[in-house]
């Protein structure tokens, strides 16, 4: 390359360079950065906003499709339990009303069972305390307390629980809940027969008021029995059919 180019090109950055500086110094640069910067704020404020927007809409849209899937499985789940219950259970369903249960006071999965459930019927309802129970054939537990809108059930487990009972051997005797919400078939005489696997049912115990436990609902089976020949009475260990933790509807039977 020619050497006059070379100074040319020399000469040229130099003065570019001098250029810069002094626009640098009088913040002109700064300036037309400024400039074009409000220009396009507006652009890029309604673009950020579209954005959120979408977000939010989307984010809208995804808990109301939760809410509904929800509300679409708790459908299922009470009117299979309406189905199953009119199919199975021999008591008559104009004296039944069904609860959703609402909580379950000091259960800790796992490790107890329910001994409290809390229903969303109340007096309102014509709930009272000592109606039973029921999910199909088997006793859930009683009505200890009810309120205008809600009511509390004490499940078989729960420690102050008792009520009479007998096999399908027609051994009577008394359940009892336990600590963390066992329960114990007690008070068999010890000349009754009673076995493991054996089915254990309500013997039937309404007050005057038309209220209470009918007979031959289902308690659970026998899982295990405790005899002593120095003994009066033998005990046995009740499982029930049904896993309460696994309910959401129960039927009170009101009359």
């Amino acid at each position: 390359m020619p050497r006059r180019n070379l100074n040319l090109i020399f000469i040229v950055l130099i003065f570019l360079t001098l250029v810069l500086f002094i626009f640098s110094k009088l913040q002109v640069l700064n300036f037309a950065g400024n400039f074009v910067q409000n220009i396009f704020a507006p652009f890029e404020s309604a673009a950020r906003n579209i954005f959120i927007g979408n977000s939010s809409d989307l984010q809208k849209e995804n808990i109301e499709l939760a809410k509904k899937l929800v509300d679409q499985q708790k459908l299922i789940q009470d009117n299979k339990a309406l189905r199953d219950q009119f199919q199975t259970s021999g008591i008559n369903t104009q004296n039944l009303t069904a609860a959703s249960i609402i909580g379950s006071p000091s259960f800790i999965p796992g490790v107890s069972n329910p001994e409290n459930l809390i229903l969303d019927k109340g007096v309102k309802n014509g709930v009272r305390k000592g109606q039973a129970v029921i999910y199909k054939d088997n006793l859930i537990g009683i009505i200890k307390k009810s309120n205008d809108n809600y009511s509390i059930v004490a499940t078989l487990g729960l420690p102050s629980f008792s009520l009479t009972a007998k096999t399908q051997n027609d051994a009577s005797g008394i359940i009892r809940g336990q600590d963390g919400g066992q329960i114990i078939l007690e008070n068999v005489l010890l000349s009754e027969r009673i076995s493991k696997n054996d089915l254990v049912v309500t013997l039937g115990n309404i007050n005057e008021g038309g209220f209470g436990v009918l007979p031959n609902l289902i308690i659970g089976k026998i899982v295990s029995v405790n005899k002593n020949a120095s003994s009066l009475f033998q005990t046995a260990k009740i499982e029930p059919l049904i896993d309460i933790s696994t309910l959401s509807t129960v039927f009170i039977v009101i009359n």
